[in-house]
C-alpha cells in the first residue's frame, strides 16, 4: 500500500489545493463511503466510472462541500484506495500528517508511550484525548485494546474527525467530541486522565477568551483542560520549558496550578524530540486535582535514526527511542518554595545549574522593556548590490566576529523614508525567525543602516543598560534559555518582540557593566590575534610539508 501513497501525494502536490492534508483527508473518505455504498448495492465490481461519481456524491452530501474534480479524476482515486484496510488508513493518516503538518505538533511513537505508562489503567475510567489527529498507531492500539475504559476524543480538522470516525466506526466505548481546547469550554463531563500535546509558539488570544491567565495558546490550554479534572484526575500534558520559568501570565499560571491543583511529575525530553530542526526543550507534566507530597523529575536521553523522505519536507533525524536518564524526588514544598519550577536545579549533578545560579542571584533584575525600546526589523521587498543610500543587515551578514559591513546589501530609498528603522550606535540585534539563533551589537558606521525584517532591535537606555553588556548576557547560557523559552516556533525560530520585553534581565551598576565589556573585548582581541597567528603558522608549516612530498 506504501506505492499507492506516494501516489497520492504526487497527485496532490500537482493540484492547486490551499490545504494538501485536508483535501487528501476528505478524498479518502469520499473513496470509502462510496466503496461501502457500492458493496452494499453488491456493485464494487463494476468499472464505470460515472457510477463510482454518483454514488459518492449522494454517499457524501452530509459534507456541504463541493468535489474539485470530475467522475474520471474521483475514478483515480477510488482505483488507489478501494482496497485499503482500517490498518492502512492510519498508515495514510500519519504518511500526509508528516508532510502536512509543517507548523503543528505529530507525536513520535516513543513519546505516545510516555504518556500511556502514565495511566494507571482501571475499569470505568473516563479519559479526555485531546486532539487526536496528532497522534498515531500506539495511541490507536491502547484504545482498542482497553475496552474497559470510555474514550472521549476532539480533532483539530474536520477531515481528520471524519476519517477517525471511521475508523472507530465500531468501537463503542470510542466517542468524539466537539470541543475547542484553546476557547473557554461549556459545561462538559469530568475525566480521570486528559492527554494533550497543544499547539506551541502562537497566541490565541480574543476578546471571547480574555479572561485566560496566560495568551499563548499552550498555556491556555493548559487551564482550559484543568477545568475538565475529576478529584483525583490527571493532566498529561506535552509544553515548552518555557512554562518552567516564564514570567507575566506564565508566572501567573504557575502560581494558580499550584494553589487549585498540584504539580506530580516533570518529564524533561531531549532537545529535537519534535523536529530535528529545533531545539525547543520540551516536558511532559502530569498535573492533578488534589495536592501532592512529592514530585517526580525525569531526565531523558534520545536515540536518532537517520530518515530521508521525499514530499514536502527535507531529510530530518527522526526519534528511535527514548531512555530514562535520571529520576530525583523532591518534596511538593521544597519545589514550590522556588520562584520558579527549576528542575535543572535538582537534575543537574551536585544540584547546581547555570539557571539556578540566576534565578536565585541577588542581582537586580527589571523588565527588557523597562530599561530598552524594542522594535521589528523591516519587510524589503527588493534590494542591490551596487545601488542605495542605505545598507541592509542580513542574518547572512553576521558572523562569529560581528556585522560583516563590507557586505551589505543596499537599499534604493531616501534615509527620511526609513527614520525609524536607522540603527544607531550599541543597538543590539537578535534574531527574529530562521533556523539559527544570532546576536550583534551595531557599531556606527558613516553609512545609514537597517535591519532587515528577521532581526528584532534593542535600543537600550545608555543611562540604565549598555547594549554589548545585554549581548553578552544572551549569549551565557541562561541567556539562551531565556531566549528560547519565548520562542514561538516549532519547527523554526520565531522570536516575537512583545515577549522579549517581558524578560526580567539583570541590571547591575553601568560600572560593573562597563568593567566586564572590557575584560571581555581585551580578551576576545587577544583570543583572534591568537587564532589568525596559529593559523599563519599552520598554513606555512603545510606548504612545506606538501614541497616534500613530490
Amino acid at each position: 500500500m506504501k506505492a499507492e501513497f506516494s501516489e497520492i501525494t504526487a497527485l496532490f502536490e500537482r493540484s492547486d489545493f490551499k490545504s494538501f492534508y485536508e483535501e487528501a483527508l476528505l478524498m479518502l473518505y469520499r473513496v470509502l463511503l462510496a466503496r461501502d455504498e457500492l458493496i452494499r448495492r453488491n456493485e464494487s465490481e463494476l468499472s464505470d466510472s460515472d457510477i463510482f461519481y454518483k454514488t459518492m456524491l449522494s454517499a457524501t452530501q452530509e459534507l456541504d462541500i463541493r468535489f474539485p474534480g470530475d467522475a474520471d479524476y474521483f475514478y483515480v482515486f477510488f482505483q488507489l484506495l478501494r482496497d485499503i484496510n482500517d490498518e492502512e488508513i492510519l498508515e495514510l493518516f500519519s504518511y500526509l500528517r508528516e508532510r502536512c503538518f509543517l507548523t503543528h505538533i505529530t507525536l513520535p511513537a516513543c513519546v505516545q508511550t510516555e504518556y500511556i505508562k502514565r495511566i494507571k489503567k482501571k475499569a470505568g475510567q473516563n479519559i479526555l484525548i485531546a486532539e487526536y489527529d496528532k497522534w498515531g498507531n500506539e495511541m490507536y492500539e491502547f484504545l482498542r485494546n482497553n475496552i474497559n475504559m470510555n474514550f472521549d476524543l476532539t480533532c483539530c480538522f474536520r477531515s481528520s474527525e471524519l476519517v477517525l470516525k471511521y475508523v472507530f466506526r465500531n468501537v463503542s466505548h470510542v466517542v468524539f467530541i466537539d470541543a475547542d481546547i484553546y476557547r473557554r469550554l461549556p459545561d462538559m463531563d469530568r475525566y480521570d486522565y486528559i492527554l494533550a500535546a497543544p499547539d506551541f509558539g502562537r497566541k490565541a488570544f480574543t476578546e471571547e477568551n480574555s479572561n485566560f491567565l496566560a495568551r499563548d495558546a499552550d498555556l491556555m490550554a493548559t487551564e482550559n483542560l484543568l477545568s475538565l479534572l475529576a478529584n483525583g484526575g490527571r493532566l498529561i500534558i506535552l509544553l515548552p520549558a518555557k512554562i518552567t520559568f516564564g514570567g507575566a501570565g506564565t508566572a501567573c499560571l504557575r502560581q494558580f496550578i499550584l494553589k487549585e491543583y498540584g504539580l506530580e511529575e516533570i518529564a524533561v525530553f531531549p532537545a529535537e524530540t519534535l523536529n530535528a530542526r529545533t531545539n525547543i526543550i520540551i516536558c511532559l507534566f502530569t498535573f492533578c486535582r488534589g495536592k501532592t507530597e512529592q514530585i517526580t523529575l525525569r531526565q531523558y536521553q534520545g536515540q536518532y535514526s537517520q530518515n530521508r523522505s521525499r514530499g514536502l519536507v527535507r531529510a530530518r533525524k527522526q526519534f528511535k527511542e527514548i531512555s530514562l536518564e535520571k529520576e530525583v524526588f523532591v518534596s511538593s514544598k521544597e519545589f514550590h518554595a522556588l520562584k520558579t519550577w527549576n528542575y535543572n536545579a535538582y537534575l543537574c549533578e551536585n544540584h547546581v545549574s547555570p539557571e539556578m545560579l540566576y534565578f536565585h542571584s541577588y542581582a537586580e533584575k527589571r523588565k527588557l522593556e523597562d530599561v530598552a525600546e524594542l522594535f521589528r526589523g523591516k519587510v524589503i521587498s527588493s534590494r542591490t548590490k551596487d545601488e542605495g543610500e542605505i545598507r541592509v543587515i542580513n542574518i547572512s551578514n553576521i558572523t562569529d566576529s560581528g556585522i560583516e559591513y563590507n557586505s551589505l546589501d543596499r537599499l534604493n530609498d531616501s534615509p527620511a523614508k526609513n527614520k525609524q528603522y536607522i540603527l544607531e550606535d550599541e543597538d543590539v540585534l537578535v534574531t527574529s525567525r530562521g533556523t539559527t539563533l544570532k546576536i550583534a551589537v551595531f557599531q556606527k558606521q558613516d553609512f545609514d543602516c537597517i535591519p532587515a525584517s528577521n532581526f528584532n532591535v534593542i535600543r537600550t537606555n545608555s543611562q540604565l543598560l549598555r547594549g554589548p553588556w545585554l549581548k553578552l548576557f544572551f549569549e551565557t547560557e541562561v541567556g539562551r534559555l531565556l531566549l528560547e523559552g519565548i520562542q514561538r516556533g516549532v519547527f523554526l525560530a520565531n522570536i516575537n518582540c512583545q515577549d522579549m520585553g517581558e524578560l526580567e534581565i539583570p541590571v547591575p551598576p553601568l560600572t560593573r557593566q562597563d568593567e566586564i565589556v572590557q575584560r571581555y573585548e581585551k580578551g576576545f582581541q587577544e583570543y583572534r590575534q591568537l587564532v589568525v597567528s596559529t593559523k599563519e603558522k599552520w598554513d606555512k608549516l603545510f606548504v612545506a610539508i606538501q614541497k616534500e612530498l613530490y
